[in-house]
């Protein structure tokens, strides 16, 4: 005859270190995994300042067309905001597109 009680305390003796389990990947995100906690950062910093440079660019686009003088200056600024942010070359080409924009607006559309 078998005694189930003696069989129940020789399973729990069994070291709990003795066992290795595995986690699955969904529980922690794949940059912690890494250990690099900056790269979250960053890479949050890359695309908020790319966002701000393709809104300032578009801005920029549009006093082209709807009033220069506004949009214009409003591509400015946010220009100036995005390469702040980390998008150098989107807020340089928005600042330049605006002051073009002005430039003509102001000087050489009302000669026509």
């Amino acid at each position: 005859m078998v005694d189930y009680g003696q069989r129940s305390r020789e399973k729990k003796s069994v070291d709990q270190n003795d066992y290795q389990e595995e986690i699955a990947a969904e529980i922690i995100s794949p940059y912690d995994l890494l250990g690099d906690d900056s790269y979250s950062q960053e890479a949050d910093q890359a695309v908020r300042g790319n966002l701000t440079g393709y809104i300032a660019l578009f801005l920029s686009i549009l006093s082209f067309f709807i009033f220069p003088l506004i949009f214009g200056l409003l591509g400015i600024v946010v220009g100036f905001i995005a390469q702040r942010n980390g998008a150098i070359s989107l807020g340089a080409w928005a600042v330049f597109i605006s002051t073009l924009s002005i430039i003509l607006s102001v000087f050489v559309i009302p000669a026509f």
